[in-house]
């Protein structure tokens, strides 16, 4: 009853060892008799444990199963929780392992055991995020039973293993298997009704008979509200089942009728999760709290029994008035909370006229109005009274009423002084008091006319004169964080900067005033055209390489800042790095500090950055830094801004801000990140970065944070978790794959702006049992780049497929579309052109800005066309058109060491052009690529394109090894200046040159191969290098034909020796 510990047991083996240690307790125990019946796995047993209650004493357990993998190598079974049911002296024991056992109360013996096929797609290895799922809509939704909870009733046991497809029944006394169904798209097992097993679905309610496991209710489903799904368990009371919604409301479920009687919403955007009923209390277990509610007819029942007793029972009063305000009766609700607050000094009753005066001014402003002193009076706390005044100004706005909307604006910003802080604007949105005052100040301008605009005005620079006065920047500042919408705050932009240069804030005004233009550096070494020597040697200090440098896949603009970067992550050092053009490292900046222990281990599909002006935002498994590049620190080095963990369970210390309000309650059990496979889909964890906002998708949260600290500035809550986030300075998009529309939402604030129709595929997927799923494929099989919120379309259409850009926020192309056969293929270069291959040689390279042609030229043709690689280095661009290598010569081939899987690492069989800037080809002819893969290092300083891999060669014996092939092709011409074939797997590669002596160094455990390029003239090549490329099919057969005639009119001739 105290709350204080009585016993504890469990834990690790060790020096301070408890009783029962090294066991691993499978879930909560089942009190019962005054005795706990426990599961645990314990050295590789699921045991039944029976502990004294009092005490924790071990009294007698079971083996119920051995288990082939531990539990602490299985996740899956260690976030499942099992925990035993009882009835009729039978023990019914869960073990996750595929069995269900019966154990007899009495003898303590084993009844029976039921074995059932486990769902292996079900078992795939995953990364829990934590013991919940957000609501924010179907896509978050499991496709498997959520937990491994028993249902016994009238002498029959239901279980939905979720490692199983399939619902079972059984007998209870012997265990038999009396029948099964399929899950289809059910969840849960709500309840047992009238010999019906309720089933709670994504979209419906459905149910079986007990008897038979037939349909019942004739094969009715009872179907959800629109854009509602269950977001927890629910309870049965009587003939209604409560459950649960996304939508912040709980249905009841009138189930003899087969319907939704009614639905209750939550007055403050609550998501209820798990329920369960306790004498006339629904108590809801959220994801961060436990919330309790009167159930509505014991609550009237109780209140009308007290009211008639004494009708000035205030407690009855306020009841009263809530049950009133939950059936929508506003003004009766607010009689009654007035009646009880002035008979009592109770909190609540003041509490409750509060919020629903408050509510009224929210919802029906023009009649709620004139109760503006009685609600100034029930304001106890600066965040009441904040509430307060946005209503007042938001209604006064509303009504025209601009200068005395503006009044309680200015009053709003006097209220806090210091630091903003983040205001609940709406159920599941809050911003920080700044932005969203500045976003509201800058309409209100807009709008208003005549007197009430030159008023604003006035203000406006009378109150900009009054920061200009004092000399320090944070006056200034404060002045434009609230006021830089307004057109009379425009000479404040200006001043700041100048301030903020003088002060050295240089993130801070690069920031606030983005250059226009910074001119990419110039790698002007001239390099010799001649023979290029190799030589070998013993590699040095290969402790040092072994640190395995990563190359860090940018996405979207570099910007001026990391253009001409590569950047690295050393996963042993736990450090970034950037390295020019010439492969020299330029800056180091060690993230050890701030990784927390027992991070994710390195994962290369988690791995990315995005910049935003000289600030690198480096994702790292689930840990995002902000580097900043241009304020370096005692070192000379790049000093990290901030650091956000974006698996951190709690809200409030993901920073000193934190959340007013609450988060989402959890769906049912669990969220599960799957792992990637290595496909060129990466998790978008930051989905849009700029100079105004970097915008993370959090567990089903839509956070925006001040680039420049870190700051959190707006939330939105109950988002998909698997959405896909784009957008510009001004509006974000957010995209679940379950929808055809992205809802578009204001940056400044995140305010809801509607929705916005985007061109998307369906895909249709198979289940596990049998039913066949219809969804959206991603944004990227349609839209192969952004810029900003304009996507670039690569869309079938027809028997073809059409290239254009558009604007989704004014759904309208922004160059005219072209089109292409249905085998062409298309590839971006990041921000700057996109290049598409027809299979008859035709190659056009189209700029991204205005869509106009850079290139349009004739190469081979193409029939066995599968993609086409692209690649720019200073003014060239390389084009690489990839097609099937030849049947029956296929070898296995992995990357170089420290590569970074994905498109870079795409087995290379074709022809390698090039193009200058002006859309002409620099070589003779094109180089022939045998299945070889491009090298993420490919440095612009470098004279040389770089290509490497590993092949696996099979020896007479049936073994084989892995031999490195390193390929070094001259940018300018096309000549190879380096080919050969290594014997020996390897586990370092490197790339450094000698800009001074002309040498590129290609490190390979345990030798380093030294190209020295000079000035001498080129030797002959060799018989097997004067092949050209491969033949197009119409030469092979020109030169067939002319081979044939060869053997027959002069057949003492090699028809191979030559073309005379």
């Amino acid at each position: 009853r105290t709350g204080k510990l009585v016993w504890e047991i469990g834990g690790p083996e060790g020096q301070y060892t408890l009783r029962q240690a090294g066991a691993f307790f499978l879930g909560p125990p089942l009190p019962l008799m005054d005795k706990l019946y426990v599961l645990a796995e314990i050295q590789n047993e699921v045991r039944l444990l029976a502990l004294d209650s009092s005490t924790g004493d071990l009294l007698w357990s079971q083996q119920l199963s051995l288990v082939e993998q531990s539990v602490m190598t299985a996740p899956q079974r260690r976030w499942e929780g099992v925990s035993p049911s009882y009835a009729d002296g039978v023990l019914v024991c869960p073990t996750s392992t595929g069995a269900v056992v019966g154990v007899e109360l009495a003898t303590r013996s084993l009844l029976w055991g039921y074995c059932y096929d486990q769902d292996q797609n079900r078992r795939r290895r995953g990364v829990v995020v934590f013991n919940a799922m957000s609501p924010g809509g179907g896509a978050n939704l499991p496709n498997r039973w959520v937990d491994n909870g028993l249902t016994i009733e009238d002498g029959k046991v239901l279980i939905t293993p979720p490692d199983s497809s399939w619902l079972h029944c059984l007998n209870l006394i012997d265990g038999n298997f009396l029948w099964k169904q399929p899950r289809n798209n059910d969840l849960y097992l709500a309840c047992v009704h009238e010999g019906n097993a309720v089933l709670v679905g994504a979209r419906s309610i459905r149910a079986l008979k007990l008897s038979d496991g037939n349909p019942a209710w004739d094969g009715q489903k009872i179907d959800l509200p629109e854009d509602a799904f269950p977001s927890g368990r629910g309870f049965l009371s009587g003939d209604q089942y409560f459950l649960p919604l996304s939508t912040a409301e709980v249905a009841a479920v009138e189930l003899s009728a087969r319907e939704i009687a009614r639905t209750a919403k939550s007055q403050d955007g609550v998501v209820p999760g798990n329920m369960i009923c306790h004498k006339g209390m629904v108590v809801s277990q959220g994801m961060q709290g436990v919330d309790a509610y009167f159930q509505l007819d014991v609550a009237a029942a109780e209140a009308d029994r007290r009211l008639k007793a004494d009708p000035n029972d205030a407690w009855a009063l306020s009841l009263r008035g809530e049950i009133e305000l939950g059936t929508g009766n506003r003004r009766e609700a607010i009689n009654y909370f007035r009646r009880a607050h002035e008979l009592s000094n109770d909190a609540r009753p003041r509490q409750m006229l509060r919020e629903a005066l408050l509510d009224g001014l929210r919802t029906e402003f023009a009649a709620f109005r004139d109760r503006e002193h009685e609600i100034e009076q029930l304001l106890d706390t600066p965040s009441q009274q904040a509430a307060y005044l946005r209503l007042m100004a938001s209604g006064l706005k509303g009504e025209k009423a601009w200068d005395e909307a503006f009044s309680r604006y200015l009053a709003l910003i006097d209220l806090a002084p210091g630091r903003p802080p983040l205001d609940q604007i709406e159920p599941g949105l809050s911003v920080r008091r700044d932005r969203w005052i500045r976003e509201q100040l800058a309409e209100l301008r807009q709008e208003a006319t005549g007197e009430s605009a030159a008023n604003i005005d006035a203000y406006v620079a009378k109150r900009l004169e009054s920061a200009l006065a004092d000399a320090a920047a944070e006056p200034l500042r404060r002045f434009f964080d609230y006021f830089g919408g307004v057109p009379a705050a425009e000479p404040a932009a200006a001043e700041l900067a100048r301030r903020m240069k003088d002060a050295g804030e240089k993130l801070a005004l690069t920031l606030a005033s983005p250059p226009a233009e910074i001119a990419p550096q110039k790698y002007d070494a001239e390099w010799p055209k001649g023979n290029v020597e190799s030589s070998t040697a013993k590699a040095k200090n290969l402790a040092a390489l072994n640190m395995r440098y990563f190359p860090v896949v940018m996405q979207g603009d570099p910007g001026p800042y990391f253009r001409d970067l590569t950047i690295k992550y050393n996963h042993a050092q736990k450090s970034l790095s950037a390295f020019d053009g010439f492969g020299r490292e330029q800056w180091q900046v060690t993230l050890k500090e701030e990784l927390q222990p027992g991070s994710m281990p390195y994962n290369y599909t988690l791995t990315y950055a995005r910049a935003v002006g000289p600030l690198l935002i480096f994702s790292l498994g689930w840990n995002v830094f902000a580097i900043d590049t241009l304020d370096l620190g005692e070192q000379g080095q790049p000093q990290v801004r901030w650091v956000k963990d974006l698996t951190n369970p709690s809200f409030r210390s993901w920073d000193s801000i934190g959340f007013v309000n609450n988060p989402p309650a959890p769906m049912l059990n669990i969220v599960i990140l799957q792992q990637h496979s290595g496909s060129q889909d990466q998790a978008k964890l930051i989905g849009h970065a700029n100079h105004n906002y970097v915008c993370f998708n959090r567990l089903g949260h839509i956070v925006a944070v001040d680039p420049l600290d870190g700051e959190t500035l707006w939330v939105r809550q109950n988002m998909p978790n698997n959405c896909e986030l784009f957008g510009d300075e001004r509006h974000l998009f957010v995209l679940s794959d379950d929808r055809e529309e992205a809802v578009l939402l204001r940056a400044e604030d995140g305010q809801e702006l509607g929705s916005r129709k985007l061109p998307r595929t369906t895909m249709q997927r198979g289940t596990s049992d049998g039913r066949i799923v219809k969804s959206y494929t991603p944004l990227n099989h349609t839209s192969i780049a952004e810029l900003g919120r304009k996507l670039l379309l690569w869309w079938p259409e027809g028997n073809h497929r059409e290239l254009t850009l558009i604007d989704p926020l004014e759904q309208r192309d922004e160059w005219p579309r072209r089109k292409y056969s249905h085998q062409a293929r298309a590839c971006v270069i990041p921000n700057e052109a996109v290049g598409v291959m027809e299979p008859d040689g035709r190659f056009e390279l189209i700029s991204l800005a205005d869509g106009k042609t850079i290139a349009d030229v004739k190469l081979e043709m193409e029939t066995a066309l599968i993609n086409v690689t692209l690649l720019k280095s200073g003014d060239r661009f390389f084009i690489l058109a990839n097609h099937q290598p030849p049947k029956g010569n296929s070898i296995p081939i992995q990357p170089m060491p420290n590569q970074t899987p994905g498109s870079q690492n795409t087995i290379l069989h074709g022809r390698l052009y090039a193009l200058d800037s002006q859309g002409k080809l620099l070589w003779p002819e094109p180089v022939k690529i045998d299945r070889q893969m491009m090298l993420s290092d490919q440095y612009e300083g470098m004279p040389v394109l770089f290509f490497g891999c590993q092949h696996y060669e099979r020896k007479a014996n049936g073994r084989g090894e892995w031999k490195p092939r390193i390929l070094c092709i001259d940018k300018s011409t096309g000549r190879k200046v380096y080919e050969e074939v290594f014997t020996g797997h390897i586990s370092i590669f490197d790339i450094s040159c000698d800009v001074e002596k002309k040498t590129i160094s290609l490190t390979m455990q345990p030798n380093v191969i030294t190209l020295a390029f000079t000035d001498d003239p080129i030797p002959p090549p060799k018989a097997a290098d004067t092949q050209p490329a491969e033949a197009s099919p119409g030469s092979k057969i020109a030169r067939a034909l002319l081979n044939s005639i060869r053997k027959t009119f002069v057949p003492n001739v090699d028809p191979n020796q030559g073309e005379e």
